[in-house]
């Protein structure tokens, strides 16, 4: 009896710990379906919803999150919610785009964007330019927010070979082209490969390139100088860095660069960089043992992260007998080496968002800047739905690197002169005299014209007048810089009433980046009270060809004056 009886108690024990492990294992899983519940609604509450086209809206979603999705609805790919969270590198102060999507919300007036940027938003590459992002963003507003007897506009100052230096130049030149009483609401400033000096299209030889390159300072001095006077001058206008990067491992992204800015000023930033490039370094180190090839068929990852085919009828017709450039072409451009001829079973993989180069984004890339855009718009508007209101913008007490009178002058050019058309306008750039070796044309793009010189020789000149009113100005000409075929030459700086020396400087048209983009020389020196006084001559003079060069080009592209900086 006993035997049994404590036989009975040790199985009432076995099973009263076995039912207190099935209470624990029970309240336990409640527990974290709750907590994933509660994360869930926590997520929707912020508008933090899966934004994919392929999701469904629950029932229980509110307006708030249905507006959101109706807005992000023509996301065709794939993008993830870490992705979006990832494109929003900087959120600022969201302010100037809360009155951007009430004004759109309204339907009652046009909403009109501006574009400042390079290649990149030219649509370079592409087989039809309304394919670019900016074009997409105009019909998405048109779409989404229609008007009975007007339409929303999104206006293109972009150039080749633009950046910052170039925008501050001519910035209130451009601003004074937007139609009369045309009111601006957004800025997008896209220079995030343009701004980065040390880079080639085709090659990169220097994989030592320093991030803070020669002339880096004075990039973000002319990022600051514009986004200030657009601030200024535009007070309700929403103003927004887009950053691109390019598939060169070596190049870096000049992100670095406007963050700052932008973090003093609490200017978003909509990284595209940030958005796609993990998912290409995922991609790089999965392939890397297979010499960057993929298995027959295979993505790898899920779209747009992973291998595609190669879309060929979207790349311009002088690009596309080229065909699509591969993940192994942009290594061996990257200095990695890479076998151009997989092995059997296995092919290319080419990138979704990249197509005929390394630099310029396909349709698909243009697409997706057009959502990071899209989200960033519509997240304010499920923001101001949620009773969520940004706090006012306002400048800051201080600068960031210029000083107020340097940032002042640096967009207070009082004349620009190019020889091919920058942007919208253009004021030629004439020559007054010159020798015959000196011809204006474009060498390798027909628009692309310059006062060039070609003679290995040297001894060619071209002369350019400055006629402004009396008073103190600086002088800055643009001349070509590569790293291979250019020459040298001497600037003179002339009085043109006593036809005495001002100031003269030797350059030399080839420097170390690895990139072919005009660079400004400022021929006068105000601490040594070398200025123009309004009335000036520029010669530029060739020297024969540098020993060991192939060719001795000099290319002269513009001619600026700016008054002196107090």
């Amino acid at each position: 009896m006993i035997g049994k009886k404590k036989q009975r108690t040790s199985n009432r024990c076995r099973l009263n710990a076995m039912c207190i492990f099935v209470a624990v294992l029970f309240l336990w899983t409640l527990l974290l379906y709750w907590s994933l519940y509660m994360f869930s609604q926590q997520e929707q509450r912020d508008g933090f919803a899966p934004v994919s086209s392929f999701d469904t809206v629950p029932e229980n979603t509110n307006k708030c999150d249905k507006e959101f999705r109706r807005l992000t609805a023509e996301n065709r790919h794939n993008l993830t919610l870490e992705d979006f969270r990832r494109s929003r590198a900087w959120v600022g102060n969201e302010k100037r785009f809360s009155k951007l999507f009430q004004k759109l919300s309204a339907k009652t007036n046009p909403v009109s964007a501006v574009v400042y940027g390079g290649s990149i938003s030219m649509g370079h590459g592409l087989s039809d330019g309304s394919l670019k992002y900016l074009n997409e963003l105009e019909k998405w507003m048109n779409t989404n927010f229609p008007l009975q007897s007007a339409k929303h506009k999104v206006y293109s100052r972009a150039g080749h070979g633009a950046d910052m230096c170039y925008v501050a130049k001519r910035l209130m030149g451009m601003i004074d082209d937007i139609p009369a009483g045309q009111q601006i609401d957004m800025f997008i400033l896209e220079f995030g490969v343009n701004d980065y000096q040390g880079q080639d299209h085709k090659i990169h030889l220097d994989h030592k390139t320093d991030v803070f390159f020669d002339g880096f300072q004075r990039l973000a001095i002319c990022a600051e100088a514009v986004v200030r006077r657009l601030l200024e001058t535009y007070p309700n206008a929403a103003i927004v860095f887009l950053e691109f990067q390019t598939a060169i491992m070596n190049r870096k992204t000049a992100q670095l660069l406007h963050l700052g800015v932008a973090q003093h000023y609490q200017i978003p930033v909509i990284s595209y960089s940030e958005t796609l490039f993990p998912g290409f370094y995922r991609l790089m180190s999965l392939l890397e043992t297979f010499d960057y090839s993929r298995a027959a068929n295979a993505t790898v990852a899920p779209f747009p992260h992973g291998c595609s085919p190669c879309l060929a009828e979207h790349i311009n017709k002088s690009f596309r007998d080229k065909g699509c450039k591969s993940l192994c072409v942009f290594m061996k451009r990257s200095g990695r080496n890479c076998n151009d001829n997989p092995p059997k079973g296995r092919e290319h993989c080419y990138l979704p968002y990249f197509a005929h180069d390394a630099v310029h984004p396909s349709m698909i890339g243009h697409q997706i800047a057009k959502d990071l855009i899209v989200n960033a718009i519509a997240q304010v508007g499920h923001d101001l739905c949620s009773g969520e209101f940004p706090t006012d913008h306002v400048l800051p007490p201080t600068t960031w690197l210029g000083s107020p009178n340097q940032l002042d002058s640096m967009t207070n050019f009082v004349m620009v002169k190019d020889t091919m058309g920058v942007y919208s306008t253009q004021d030629p750039l004439v020559s007054t005299n010159h020798s015959k070796g000196f011809k204006l044309y474009g060498d390798q793009f027909a628009e692309r014209k310059g006062w060039i010189s070609t003679n290995e020789q040297g001894g060619d000149y071209v002369e350019f007048d400055v006629d402004l009113v009396d008073g103190c100005y600086d002088i800055v000409i643009s001349i070509l810089k590569s790293y291979e075929g250019m020459g040298v030459m001497t600037i003179d700086l002339l009085d043109k009433r006593t036809k005495s020396l001002i100031n003269s400087v030797t350059e030399d048209g080839v420097w170390s980046p690895k990139i072919s983009i005009p660079a400004d020389v400022v021929l006068t020196n105000s601490k040594e009270r070398k200025t123009c006084s309004g009335k000036c001559i520029v010669v530029v003079k060739t020297h024969p060809i540098v020993s060991g060069r192939n060719r001795n080009k000099v290319k002269i592209v513009s001619l600026a004056a700016q008054a002196c900086a107090t």
